[in-house]
């Protein structure tokens, strides 16, 4: 249970919860990812919608790292996930796809997962913890909920792309 929100559990994701985890992915992230965003300028990519590819990505990680997948649910519902990896070598742990549900946002729950998984980060030895998000202003609250966890700017970057 979170204790910065009552009625909040962050646990891990159950293989029965993958089709939730999908639909929150897509959910938000359309308009803020680049699988979305080369559909609009060059239409379908390799013969399926973004959403496909978006997907492929979540499913890929839950079969290589299921153990680090983490779910936010209230009231028996799934609302937000996060996964993330551990660099054992390095001691870095990373944030990767994150989403909460759009009637969920603006309470904290973003901000809840991020924290539990900053202190499994510590649990498990890592020294560093590194977010990638985007500069748009369609990742604004992203920012922020990373920011409220402690995360700061540190390198700005940019996509370049080009029609073969």
């Amino acid at each position: 249970m979170s204790d910065a929100l009552p009625g909040l559990t962050i646990r891990r994701a159950r293989p029965d919860e993958l089709e939730r985890l999908m639909e929150l992915l897509i959910v938000g992230f359309r308009g803020r990812t680049v699988h979305h965003w080369l559909e609009q300028r060059y239409g379908q990519i390799g013969g399926q919608p973004w959403e496909h590819w978006k997907g492929q990505e979540l499913i890929r990680f839950w079969e290589q790292h299921a153990d680090q997948v983490l779910v936010a649910e209230r009231d028996g519902k799934v609302v937000g996930f996060v996964t993330y990896v551990l660099d054992r070598e390095r001691e870095v742990g990373e944030i990767r796809n994150n989403a909460v549900d759009p009637a969920h946002c603006g309470q904290g729950i973003g901000s809840a997962l991020y924290q539990r998984v900053l202190d499994i980060f510590r649990e498990e030895g890592m020294k560093y913890a590194w977010v990638e998000t985007g500069l748009e202003p369609e990742y604004a609250p992203a920012r922020r909920a990373y920011e409220k966890v402690g995360f700061m700017p540190f390198h700005e970057a940019l996509y370049l792309v080009r029609k073969l």
